[in-house]
């Protein structure tokens, strides 16, 4: 499974936090062997993710992944992504990518702090809103 993290704290400096989200990724770098990556934003968050790849093998789903404003850092698997996918197509969501991930975050926006009732599957995740900031939820005991 792929390894997540992330920090807010606005009395840091961008470079402060790039420095820990760092540390924190190279401790679980055994999580995510296929890449590491960072995403850094005015306000005080940083969040990282170690990837192992296995639904959708390309780049374009690397994380953190953002879209139309929501960023977010996903560890897990929803089973029925791809049934959500084409309701989420049927009421006018595109998608660049075969992941999961992507799925959430469109679930996110059509259906807002309800969606999570929609998934089968087990995961941990944070989603970053840009205009109104953090959205946080971890399943429990799966991951």
């Amino acid at each position: 499974m792929c390894g997540i993290c992330g920090i807010f704290d606005k009395s840091l400096r961008p470079d402060e936090r790039q420095v820990i989200t760092k540390k924190m990724l190279s401790v679980q770098t055994h999580r995510g062997p296929d890449g590491s990556y960072m995403w850094h934003e005015e306000g005080g968050i940083s969040l990282g993710h170690n990837r192992l790849k296995i639904i959708d093998l390309s780049d374009e789903a690397n994380q953190p992944m953002e879209r139309d404003g929501y960023v977010i850092i996903f560890n897990g698997e929803v089973y029925n992504y791809i049934e959500l996918k084409e309701i989420l197509i049927r009421r006018g969501h595109l998608f660049s990518t075969t992941s999961d991930t992507e799925v959430i975050l469109a679930a996110y926006k059509e259906w807002g702090s309800n969606w999570v009732e929609q998934f089968e599957g087990m995961w941990s995740f944070a989603i970053w809103v840009k205009k109104t900031g953090p959205y946080f939820v971890r399943a429990t005991g799966l991951v």
